[in-house]
């Protein structure tokens, strides 16, 4: 019986027209071109006219949207989305939810694997992630938007995360006790450092 081919990595980024620097969006595509050898597709949508006729918030819009054109492209190529989310993305994204009233299932939020989605990052801890993004030297391109207090989860990010950390919080800790990971990284890449590779852009 032969093995599925595994298909070829694949950047895919969405500019959001929420950027105040559009000349941000030029480097992150010249670095993208110049640093990675995958094919690449970068987008533009007006996410916050769209949010405003849909009625939904700007990360709600934005996600939706992220979402079913990957799921195109993924179909089309017959492979997986892989993104870079965390620990911090999770108890960041858990607090979000049970503000707005969210459930038990708030907490099952951002899966390891979901269908045909992938977050390996979540295999490693943070300590490890950003000691590998030290050895590395790769660019971080930090969105202007994340520095607005106009957003929810920025203010998260900003005021209620610290407070939980320095009261001895342990996302990748919470993570774990929610979802069942099993690590792949030892039988499908010789080196952990391989699997964050594609991931960080």
């Amino acid at each position: 019986m032969d093995r599925k081919k595994i298909p070829a990595p694949c950047i895919y980024h969405l500019d959001h027209s929420i950027r105040f620097n559009l000349e941000q969006e030029e480097k992150i595509f010249e670095y993208a071109d110049s640093t990675f050898p995958f094919s690449k597709i970068f987008k533009k949508k007006n996410i916050p006219a769209l949010s405003r006729r849909l009625g939904k918030t700007l990360e709600e819009t934005g996600r939706a949207f992220r979402y079913k054109d990957l799921k195109k492209i993924s179909d089309q190529y017959e492979g997986y989305i892989v993104t870079g989310h965390h620990s911090s993305d999770y108890l960041e994204t858990i607090l979000l939810n049970l503000i707005r009233g969210g459930g038990w299932n708030s907490l099952r939020t951002l899966g390891w694997y979901e269908k045909n989605r992938f977050r390996p990052l979540f295999a490693f801890s943070q300590d490890e992630i950003e000691t590998i993004l030290q050895s590395e030297f790769w660019k971080i391109f930090e969105d202007e938007s994340n520095n607005s207090d106009e957003y929810l989860r920025n203010r998260i990010r900003s005021y209620i995360i610290p407070l939980l950390l320095r009261e001895g919080a342990n996302p990748d800790r919470i993570y774990k006790n929610f979802h069942r990971i099993e690590k792949p990284v030892s039988k499908i890449f010789s080196k952990k450092t391989q699997i964050i590779k594609f991931l960080l852009f």
